[in-house]
């Protein structure tokens, strides 16, 4: 049985979050962070498979498809046309890099956040992509930074450069 519109309505939200399912995030920062971009009253669905940029970047196959066909789902149900990608410091799914210093690593997680946009947009070309780096110290989020926004079809006011410190 399908969903009346003024139904189908109350099932948006404003976004798909696409980052790490590593528990450093999870202990309440990240979420406060996101709020802080997109507004208290922001709802987003969350895709966390381990090392999700890297998946969509750096691996092929079965588990990149699954995620942007759940992906698709997520802009599909519930009616959105934004995509944040948060990558995060110290991922393990990047630790065979072994990178020399922090400023390699923020490098390094930023490409990636580029290249995800353009494999996500290539499939799904009418969404919005941003980009964020979580800066994590003892285990917890310290700053997200904004690497802006990394790929839209149509022209998009940027977000504040940088969440809160």
């Amino acid at each position: 049985m399908g969903h009346s519109t003024q139904e189908h309505l109350a099932l948006a939200c404003d976004l798909t979050v696409i980052t790490c399912m590593d528990f450093r995030l999870w202990n309440g920062t990240l979420e406060r962070e996101l709020h802080f971009v997109y507004g208290e009253s922001a709802t987003f669905d969350l895709l966390t498979p381990p090392g999700a940029c890297h998946r969509l970047v750096r691996e092929t196959g079965e588990l990149r498809e699954q995620l942007l066909d759940d992906l698709g789902m997520s802009v599909s149900l519930h009616q959105h046309e934004t995509v944040a990608i948060v990558q995060h410091t110290d991922c393990g799914r990047y630790s065979y890099m072994a990178f020399e210093s922090e400023e390699i690593e923020r490098v390094t997680l930023a490409q990636d956040i580029h290249a995800a946009a353009r494999v996500i947009r290539r499939r799904y070309p009418n969404v919005t992509v941003e980009g964020f780096i979580a800066i994590l110290r003892n285990s917890r989020v310290v700053c997200l930074e904004s690497i802006g926004i990394v790929g839209s079809a149509k022209a998009v006011p940027s977000r504040r450069n940088q969440a809160r410190a």
